[in-house]
């Protein structure tokens, strides 16, 4: 068995257990991981065997009326005594999640969590803080299955699709389902036990570097494919729409939208920021003057009916979620606008 701080948490970091037993998983980091631990004032009900000939056994825990605690074989195999247990080692054991959290921001420097983005995955997603100039949040992923994590991951996407970074204690739930999912949004998974340490007083560490992950991280947000930043105007805001690189990153409020590969919603949504249709009375007409300027920007042939959902279809759903969050009809006279307070 792998011993160490991050396996520790890998193996346990949602689960309380008597102390016995993270000593036994973390090895020669147990002080240094003791420091992250709280008591949750419950006694525990089996520990580790601990005896030198190791029967390997979870003994059980008795709690007697004098106050005693007592370790008891439950095998009956490896001839082990009967110990004694302080109540501090019989007593369960949990991880300070928030402890944790503040410990990565400060040793990864980075920025904190924006506010109405700390939703977390449930227990197994935490959200750490954010990086970059943009702000690209960072989250620890705490015991999923791969397949989880993958679930996880969706839920986050579904809040507003922003590119992510993803901490994990080792990198047991790496698969290639994970890369996949991570490469198509432009996000990374980055192990701590190879990068990250913590001496024996708690105090976080860098082992190896991540700036070039980092900053391939944030590179890539920058440079997708498209028209990014040749137009004027490129970046931009107006009431809840905030807009860069030329509309190939869109947010309405806290939702994020990558239009790189989306050039009919894109150049829509381009073409009534620059006639500034935000209201009724500056509505454009979708076939007389919205298509035309769409057609003309990017590859669209041109349809016997235009619809504006036409423009905001994909499989994933999160084009439709624009276009309702964001598009207007002005009446039924075919003519559209942003609602952008």
């Amino acid at each position: 068995m792998r011993t160490g701080l991050w396996h520790a948490l890998d193996a346990r970091a949602l689960q309380p257990v008597a102390l016995g037993e993270w000593r036994e998983l973390a090895g020669a980091d147990y002080s240094a991981l003791r420091t992250l631990l709280e008591s949750t004032h419950e006694v525990a009900q089996r520990c580790p065997c601990g005896n030198k000939t190791d029967c390997g056994c979870q003994h059980k825990i008795e709690a007697h009326a004098d106050g005693r605690y007592l370790s008891v074989c439950q095998c009956r195999v490896g001839n082990c005594r009967t110990a004694k247990l302080s109540l501090d080692e019989a007593t369960l054991y949990e991880l300070d999640v928030k402890r944790l959290v503040r410990a990565l921001c400060g040793v990864l420097k980075l920025g904190p969590a924006v506010n109405g983005m700390g939703r977390n995955g449930g227990e197994r997603l935490r959200l750490v803080g954010t990086y970059g100039g943009r702000g690209s949040p960072v989250f620890v992923a705490l015991c999923p299955s791969e397949t989880e994590l993958v679930e996880i991951f969706k839920q986050v996407v579904s809040w507003g699709g922003e590119p992510f970074i993803v901490l994990s204690p080792t990198a047991r739930v790496r698969s290639k389902a994970v890369e996949l999912f991570l490469e198509a949004q432009r996000s990374v998974f980055i192990p701590l036990a190879p990068c990250v340490a913590v001496d024996r007083a708690g105090k976080f560490r860098m082992t190896n570097p991540i700036d070039r992950v980092l900053t391939d991280f944030e590179t890539g947000l920058g440079n997708g494919s498209g028209l990014e930043g040749t137009a004027k105007g490129a970046n931009g805001s107006h009431g809840r729409l905030r807009y860069k690189n030329d509309f190939a990153d869109v947010w309405v409020g806290e939702m994020y939208f990558d239009l790189r590969k989306r050039n009919p919603a894109r150049f829509c949504v381009r073409y009534l920021v620059e006639q500034k249709a935000f209201s009724k009375s500056s509505a454009r007409h979708l076939e007389k003057e919205i298509d035309p300027y769409v057609r003309k920007h990017c590859d669209y042939p041109r349809a016997a009916e235009i619809k504006i959902h036409h423009y905001f279809q994909d499989h994933s759903g999160r084009l439709p979620q624009l276009r309702k969050a964001l598009i207007r009809p002005a009446g039924r006279n075919g003519r559209f606008y942003l609602m952008i307070e």
